[in-house]
């Protein structure tokens, strides 16, 4: 792929062109939400200037100007640092205006945001799902507020852009984002435990059972594509024996050279045959037993696998001979991807980024397989495991993730200086706000209980905080279960988008007459759970169903955005 096409500029291109659209929307909002007013007359700043003055807004202004000031339930230590800290910074540039810095903060935070969620969503799903992804976030029906002077777009910013260096494996960047998104808003410490997951699990410490298995040995793998009866010492000379489904994804199974030639020798030599006997069945690839010690390196491979009726002999070549063995032939696929279908790798100082016999390969949503996956077959693989020495570097990168804390620690110290009390900005929660630790069922169970009449404020508010709970939720099912499932090795988004979502409806607010939604701002905190959006757009592929959704997104936030402006409580 040349630079004119490169990754990061179609993910700046589609970012723009969605964030210039929505902003055309809300333009449009912001002109015909006066109809029918007959109050006085409002220039274009004070319209612009609404979207930086309601509700939680001049609490970012006001410590940006002021910092943190003591109160009497010390309020402003529920708004998290880094926002104002940025208005701040950027309030020289807009002539001294903090409300024109907030908007600019908070507008250049969705841009970014938009564009690292093209990016990662295009690595995980797909160009076409991304695409998709990005326009159903900026047409949710509170998406209005990554506009207005909130958090919750630079949060988003630097959820993703962490998430993506964590499936890039680029691991101290993943921990400096971790540590500025847990200085944005609390559910940052969250990706302190997706950083270990993620962490684990490709260095080969959660091993999906359905996929593969890995042991080293001699710093070498042997990648067999069978059946794992066959591998299971079920290894039949009948010719009459059935075929192994070999796109049966179950049955893709790494295991080491010397175990898979000691499963070659029990059974050929169970009758007395030799181990260089020939393959049997059709289109089985010659198997040579070239054993090489040159040097006295040990770093062998064996080729093993299963086609037609029987199994290949092993054998032992060196890298230098697997090269020649498995390189392309003119015009074909590599030697190693064809006949049986088994993939053999040496592993030295990066060998698992450029194994031979692998090539990058064009899914049909138009990104690009890893290259550590087979291209012959299409499927998909994860890269959970790897060779020895990617596990010596453990030390060097694992105190990454303890950056992450670094940021939440920051707001403590200065809720301490400021305050008096490094946890303030959890009391002040549930002293100005009600909130409070509860079973996260608690709160949807009150809200679906909520007295009052039908079509009045307070039953509306709920049902779209209800409605808000109830579709990320079943997105995230979706994700593990169904048609539109992820990989094993995608695990990390479901289960992070499990754990933002949990994390918001275990804090409810108190449901009392003052308060009477428990379901407090869901549908805006909401937007923050990202997984479910990448879901959302895989599952738009199907044309009514993405129509049905922008149509109802879009008139929902046309109505929820006007009201916003004539200082409405929305969420």
């Amino acid at each position: 792929m040349g630079a004119a096409d490169g990754p990061w500029r179609r993910a700046l291109l589609s970012g723009l062109a969605i964030f210039a659209a929505s902003r055309a929307g809300l333009v449009a909002v912001s002109a015909f939400a006066w109809i029918g007013d007959q109050g006085r007359h409002r220039s274009a700043a004070q319209v612009a200037r609404l979207w930086a003055t309601q509700y939680d807004s001049p609490w970012f202004i006001a410590i940006a100007e002021h910092g943190y000031q003591r109160t009497g339930d010390a309020s402003p230590a529920a708004f998290f640092p880094l926002y104002p800290l940025l208005i701040r910074l950027f309030t020289p540039l807009c002539l001294g205006r903090s409300w024109v810095a907030a908007l600019l903060v908070a507008n250049a935070a969705l841009l970014a945001a938009l564009i690292v969620l093209f990016r990662l969503t295009e690595h995980e799903l797909g160009r076409a799902a991304a695409g998709r992804t990005i326009f159903y976030l900026v047409a949710f029906p509170t998406a209005f507020f990554l506009s207005a002077a909130y958090n919750e777009g630079l949060f988003i910013a630097l959820l993703t852009a962490t998430v993506y260096c964590l499936r890039r494996e680029h691991w101290w960047r993943a921990g400096a984002l971790g540590a500025l998104a847990a200085a944005t808003r609390s559910a940052g410490i969250l990706l302190l435990f997706a950083f270990a997951f993620e962490y684990a699990r490709t260095h080969g410490y959660l091993r999906p059972r359905t996929y593969f298995r890995s042991q080293s040995y001699f710093r070498t793998r042997v990648y067999v594509r069978a059946r794992a009866l066959v591998l299971n010492r079920k290894i039949r000379r009948n010719p009459e024996t059935p075929r192994p489904n070999l796109s049966d994804k179950s049955s893709l199974v790494v295991i080491s050279a010397r175990d898979a030639t000691q499963e070659v020798r029990a059974h050929a030599g169970a009758d007395g045959s030799s181990t260089h006997a020939a393959p049997h069945g059709p289109g089985a690839d010659a198997g040579s037993h070239e054993a090489s010690t040159r040097g006295g390196s040990h770093e062998a491979s064996t080729h093993a696998a299963a086609h037609g009726a029987n199994a290949d002999t092993a054998a032992h070549r060196t890298g230098a001979q697997l090269e020649a063995h498995d390189a392309p032939p003119e015009g074909g696929a590599p030697a190693a991807t064809r006949g049986a279908g088994a993939y053999v790798a040496t592993h030295g100082e990066g060998a698992h980024r450029a194994r031979p016999g692998l090539r990058r390969r064009q899914k049909p949503g138009g990104a690009e397989r890893r290259d550590d996956r087979p291209a012959p077959g299409g499927r998909d693989i994860p890269r959970g495991d790897r060779a020895p020495g990617h596990h010596g570097r453990i030390a060097a990168s694992a105190p990454a993730m303890l950056l992450i804390p670094l940021g939440l620690g920051a707001v403590m110290i200065a809720d301490r200086i400021a305050y008096g009390d490094a946890l303030a900005f959890s009391h002040t929660q549930a002293a100005h706000w009600g909130r409070h630790l509860a079973w996260p069922w608690r709160a949807p169970i009150d809200a679906a209980r909520a007295p009052g009449p039908p079509f009045t404020e307070i039953w509306t508010h709920n049902l779209l905080e209800l409605a808000t709970v109830a579709l990320l939720g079943v997105l995230l099912v979706l994700a593990l279960a169904g048609p539109w499932r992820l990989r094993r090795d995608q695990l990390l988004f479901p289960l992070l988008g499990a754990a933002l979502l949990i994390f918001m409806i275990s804090f409810p607010s108190r449901y009392t007459a003052d308060i009477p939604y428990p379901l407090y701002s869901a549908s805006r905190i909401g937007l923050e759970v990202f997984p479910a959006f990448m879901m959302l757009g895989r599952m738009g592929r199907n044309r009514w169903l993405d129509r049905t959704l922008l149509a109802a997104f879009l008139a929902t936030q046309g109505v929820l955005a006007a009201h916003f402006l004539h200082s409405g409580w929305v969420a």
